[in-house]
């Protein structure tokens, strides 16, 4: 069995993958190039823009945690008729 660090388990929690961290970065180049375009979508427009990525990068720290405590409660309960059937009575 691995043992993991309780600062590597957090690390691992709330890491960026690389193809996210590439795609933000490229989502923000872009809107910065249509802002010094002379483009004007108006001020719900840009911050909405703005916000998607901390907000898609926030889901996936909830899919994150989602995950662990339904991998936990999996582990940690009774499965079903057939664990109660082989309970010593």
């Amino acid at each position: 069995m691995i043992v993991r660090s309780t600062l590597n388990k957090l690390t691992t929690l709330v890491s960026v993958p690389w193809n996210s961290f590439v795609a933000a970065f490229l989502y923000y180049t872009l809107l910065a190039a249509m802002m010094l375009a002379g483009n004007n979508p108006g001020n719900a427009a840009v911050a909405g823009a703005y916000a998607m990525p901390p907000v898609v990068y926030a889901a996936t720290i909830l899919v994150r945690l989602y995950r662990v405590a339904a991998a936990w409660l999996h582990a940690h309960r009774p499965h079903g008729i057939t664990q109660a059937a082989h309970t010593p009575a």
